[in-house]
């Protein structure tokens, strides 16, 4: 028979279960909006959508809600765009070569194209910008063992020199002008993530396995990137906020990882499912929801991967609709769940078992 110590644990597990869901978000989709055949890379609080068409030609794109897909124009090649900021200024890298072999940085706005170059190395290219205008990115010398990521402010570009090893990059940058990215660390053959904020360089480690990678950074300095657990055979999403990297874990896969993070915290991504799948995540109040388990059966999607997410909720993404490659924009709204009356009962039950609990332990034996 159980002692009623043991039951008594029992009891107040579940009613620490019981607080842990009602303190859960409730995350629902409220429309889908078919940008058509594009690959998405960034999104604005604007709801502007920017990214790169399939096929031979790779043509730099953006969705404007209102007006639909605009195909930017190019600079004599392959446009490629990463990033917009809330002012609807584009970055990215084109290809001047038919062979792809070199690349130079551009932005776009207000329907000018600018080539800003390669920030005075042979080839670069703009990953990120923020509100300022500033810049993160990576540039490569003829010669050179490997990139190196930068920050450009006002064209002044400046080399982070990251983690001391043989290169690296950097993918995104917030409006305090903190950067992300991954470096190899001196002295090693190991690429980890790092945040370079007023001069400083940090690595970020790993999830107990070799190598990271960071890919965004939001207003309060979380950031969100990939990997490597213990034992380097998979690698999982990781959001660092606070001096600690937790591993989001996947969706029943081995493999996952996170794109991007809004000032809420929220994360979006794509992870592996348990039949080897690849699906759209979101994480939000410390919980990974599969995209696609938020949609009617009869949707006709499959979102498999959520490349950014806005202050607004809104994620783009790509998948498949009806079977055919397609880009998306959600709207979603996030929302506390009223506690169910079970859970309300259990909540009360359980404060006063704790009371009468205590009370005990104060009686003079």
């Amino acid at each position: 028979m159980r002692s009623y110590r043991t039951v008594t644990s029992a009891f107040v597990l579940g009613i620490l279960m019981s607080m842990a869901a009602v303190r859960g978000e409730a995350i629902t989709i409220t429309s889908v909006t078919n940008l058509g055949p594009f690959l998405p890379t960034g999104i604005n609080d604007a709801g502007q959508v920017v990214g790169f068409g399939p096929g031979t030609f790779r043509g730099a794109l953006l969705y404007s809600p209102g007006s639909g897909v605009t195909d930017l124009g190019t600079l004599g090649g392959d446009m490629t765009p990463l990033a917009i900021n809330d002012a609807g200024e584009v970055v990215g890298y084109w290809n001047p070569t038919s062979d792809l072999s070199s690349y130079r940085a551009f932005s776009y706005l207000a329907g000018s194209l600018t080539d800003l170059g390669t920030f005075g190395a042979t080839d670069g290219s703009a990953a990120g910008i923020n509100a300022a205008g500033q810049i993160a990115g990576y540039t490569y010398t003829t010669g050179d063992l490997a990139q190196e990521a930068i920050l450009d402010s006002g064209g002044v570009p400046i080399i982070l020199g990251a983690l001391g090893g043989a290169g690296g990059s950097a993918a995104g940058i917030n409006d305090s002008g903190q950067v992300v990215g991954g470096s190899f660390i001196d002295g090693t053959k190991a690429f980890h993530a790092f945040v370079y904020s007023e001069g400083n360089t940090r690595d970020l480690g790993t999830l107990g396995g070799s190598d990271s990678d960071a890919y965004a950074i939001n207003s309060r300095g979380q950031i969100v990137g990939y990997a490597y657990i213990f034992g380097d055979q998979a690698y999982h999403a990781f959001l660092y906020s606070g001096g600690h990297m937790t591993d989001l874990g996947t969706l029943g896969g081995s493999l996952s990882v996170a794109q991007s993070i809004n000032n809420a915290g929220q994360v979006v991504g794509y992870s592996q499912t348990g039949s080897g799948q690849k699906d759209g995540f979101i994480f939000s109040a410390g919980v990974l929801i599969d995209l696609n388990s938020l949609l009617p059966a009869n949707s006709g999607w499959q979102l498999q991967q959520a490349v950014a997410i806005n202050n607004l909720g809104q994620i783009a993404g790509d998948g498949l609709f009806d079977g055919q490659p397609s880009a998306f924009l959600l709207d979603t709204s996030a929302s506390t769940p009223t506690p169910e009356p079970t859970s309300l009962a259990l909540l009360c039950a359980g404060a006063c078992l704790l009371a009468v609990m205590r009370r005990k332990r104060l009686q003079p034996q």
